[in-house]
């Protein structure tokens, strides 16, 4: 509550659309990604910036690299198109608001795309996957709620294929994806759409190939067979999520997940559990 009495004012002002038919257009969007440095998350800008967003904004800690995201993506699209703002989406929510925002004008699209993989840092996890994500989806919830006055918008929630694949593996990070994409699918329910015009869903990729996985795939126990596991899967690349989303975006019901994977969207279902003998028939091939 602290938060959201903070930033009600200024918020108000960045996340917004005119009306429902622009909810599900790919063109005109103003969007704004956090982690937006990240390879994923600067893919998917881009992919927004190719299908006619009018606007992106970069959130993102690291500097050097959200500078040269920004940099590369208006030499490509245009001086003007892309902005960065420095800020960590665990602590800088407030300063980002109060200090940043209002610069920029209306918002149409929150992307939470900010996120890590450390299995010896849980707060760490839990704290920049699941609990940001739930701050910055709040805040803009109920500032953009059609019900107190706002005008709609979409929120987009990363998460990953571990909010459903229990497998043993990468348990800190299974249960921060997993926190996400419960909240995503109570906050985005249809009983909360149908007055708050707020579309919210969930995106679940696949094993992607990016330098977070490549540079931390190792986990507490047992990494060989980790490693040797993730290699049964199809990978993808960050354009492939990035492409799959936007195919995605036109039609994505409010509280839905889905999986991306292979460079192909579909809705994730509940739960698999890969049985100990599923893992050692892949292990002992």
């Amino acid at each position: 509550m602290r938060i959201l009495t903070a930033v009600t004012l200024v918020l108000s002002a960045i996340f917004a659309h005119a009306d429902d038919s622009f909810e599900r257009s790919l063109e005109g969007k103003y969007i704004a990604v956090t982690g937006g440095a990240g390879e994923i998350c600067s893919a998917i800008a881009k992919k927004f910036l190719e299908h006619g967003a009018r606007f992106v904004i970069l959130i993102d800690y690291n500097n050097e690299k959200g500078e040269e995201v920004k940099n590369r993506l208006n030499n490509e699209f245009g001086d003007g198109m892309v902005e960065f703002i420095h800020a960590d989406v665990t602590k800088d929510l407030k300063k980002v608001v109060e200090q940043d925002v209002p610069k920029y004008g209306l918002a149409d699209v929150l992307v939470n795309c900010a996120g890590i993989l450390n299995e010896y840092d849980a707060r760490s996890v839990m704290e920049t996957n699941a609990v940001a994500t739930i701050e910055w989806s709040d805040v803009m919830y109920e500032l953009s709620r059609a019900d107190k006055g706002g005008k709609g918008s979409t929120i987009i929630n990363m998460s990953d294929m571990y909010a459903y694949n229990v497998d043993g593996y990468v348990p800190i990070y299974t249960a921060a994806s997993a926190a996400t994409t419960a909240y995503t699918k109570a906050k985005g329910h249809q009983m909360n759409y149908r007055h708050s015009k707020v579309r919210m869903f969930s995106i679940h990729p696949g094993f992607t190939e990016t330098p977070m996985t490549a540079g931390q795939m190792e986990i507490a126990e047992k990494n060989d067979d980790f490693v040797k596991y993730s290699k049964s899967w199809a990978w993808q690349t960050s354009d492939e999520v990035a492409d799959a989303l936007m195919g995605l975006f036109p039609v994505a019901e409010s509280g839905a997940a889905y999986t991306i994977d292979a460079g192909k969207y579909y809705e994730s279902p509940a739960l698999v559990y890969r049985s100990v003998e599923y893992i050692d028939n892949i292990l002992q091939q």
